[in-house]
């Protein structure tokens, strides 16, 4: 074995491999670096742009929900039938129909309430009229 060593050509082919690993190693490291830095640099940029996109359209959604709120609210036969201390049929019709038309106008919407606290009923758009007690809500 030793003397394998001792030519000239081999002891110049180990010095050659040495030289060589000792530069590829930190190069080698070097660009696994540079390549975590630029993956989590595009990770932080596709998160940021989904988290923007999703609170824009979360913001639009809301902004369409609070306009339909309130163009509903503004429905004389809403307001009536939300005011109202009285038991009328034709009220809880009139009220069931204009909700019904608010419903079929925003088709992300699945359910809506209407809520009178003064005769305790609700207009489910799925279920029509019903009492609290029928509805699940409480008085306080």
């Amino acid at each position: 074995m030793r003397h394998l060593f001792s030519k000239n050509y081999v002891r110049i082919y180990l010095w050659i491999g040495m030289i060589f690993t000792m530069i590829i190693i930190p190069f080698s490291m070097f660009l696994a670096n540079q390549f975590s830095k630029y993956a989590y640099s595009q990770m932080d940029l596709f998160n940021r742009d989904t988290m923007l996109q999703t609170a824009s359209r979360t913001e639009f959604l809301l902004n369409k929900l609070k306009a339909y709120g309130l163009h509903m609210y503004q429905d004389r036969t809403v307001q009536e039938w939300l005011q109202s201390a009285s038991r009328s049929p034709l009220d809880d019709m009139d009220a069931l129909h204009a909700l019904t038309n608010y419903m079929s106008t925003e088709p992300f919407i699945k359910r809506a309430y209407l809520v009178n606290v003064h005769k305790e009923q609700v207009i489910d758009s799925l279920k029509g009229l019903v009492s609290f007690e029928n509805s699940g809500m409480r008085r306080y």
